[in-house]
């Protein structure tokens, strides 16, 4: 925290029982020494010792109450990077698509609708109205896939993927190669060219 340009000394000075809340909830305490506080945030790692936290030792004490709580019950492993949708036309295996009206398409870096709506890449072929399973995130592996490291993998014309930067429509990289077989499905923010 920064307040009229000095560094602040920030921990917490008290607790208070609260009977409705059976954990220790910390009191917020704030001492401005006549001083009219401009606060910034910085990124700090807090030592936590016997619910105090200390952060940083400077040259105009403020004191502030951090709230800690009690420590939960381990959470469910995060969601699925797959979604499971309905194929809109006949869709082939490792494509990029969107999904539209609840249907899956092939995407297309010249249609300037797509660059918002891509939801990843096929990772099988299906049917008009079949169940196809798109891969949104994470590692994807094809062994006939022959990418050049160290280059991104765009959204190309009709959802093949490609490491030519696209020059007209949009431009999103939706991956970067970990060998020439296997990728890092991870979307950035599409540009218009």
């Amino acid at each position: 925290m920064v307040i009229s340009n000095q560094t602040v000394k920030v921990s917490i000075i008290e607790t208070e029982k609260n009977p409705a809340i059976p954990e220790t909830k910390p009191v917020v305490n704030i001492q401005e020494n006549n001083i009219s506080p401009v606060i910034t945030e910085i990124p700090v790692k807090p030592n936590i010792t016997q619910n105090t936290i200390r952060i940083g030792v400077i040259e105009t004490p403020i004191q502030v109450s951090i709230p800690i709580g009690v420590k939960g019950d381990k959470g469910d492993a995060g969601s699925s990077t797959e979604i499971i949708s309905t194929a809109g036309t006949i869709l082939g295996g490792n494509r990029a698509v969107i999904i539209d009206n609840d249907l899956v398409y092939y995407a297309d870096y010249t249609t300037l609708s797509h660059r918002h709506k891509i939801a990843g890449i096929t990772t099988h072929s299906a049917i008009q109205g079949a169940e196809i399973i798109i891969q949104a995130s994470g590692e994807m592996t094809e062994p006939s896939w022959n990418w050049e490291t160290g280059k991104p993998i765009f959204v190309g014309g009709n959802g093949y993927l490609t490491q030519v930067v696209p020059s007209s429509g949009f431009q999103l990289e939706i991956a970067s190669p970990l060998s020439s077989t296997k990728i890092f499905i991870e979307k950035k923010i599409p540009i218009i060219k």
